[in-house]
């Protein structure tokens, strides 16, 4: 079974095998009994989330690359007139 989360209670909680991926490629792979939450997190984000800690600039990635536009999409009885845009970056 492949779970997708970024609730890390439920990653230790759920799993046997964490496989990390950042920009499409797999950054690590390893048995959770191996890793603790910072090793996790390091996988995750490229660096501990206690180095450069200090007021660092945050990037924020915005496009207006259109990828997917849904207008007024309904499926009787959970979907009613539901539109959104997604734009190249974007996870849905």
């Amino acid at each position: 079974m492949i779970f997708i989360s970024h609730h890390l209670n439920e990653i230790f909680e759920l799993s046997d095998e964490v496989i990390v991926l950042r920009d499409g490629k797999i950054v690590g792979n390893e048995n959770i009994s191996n890793l603790n939450e910072n090793n996790l997190i390091k996988m995750m984000v490229g660096k501990s989330i206690f180095e450069n800690n200090n007021q660092e600039e945050k990037k924020i990635y915005k496009s207006e690359n259109k990828v997917l536009e849904v207008k007024n999409l309904n499926r009787p009885p959970e979907l009613n007139n539901i539109s959104f845009d997604l734009k190249k970056g974007e996870i849905l």
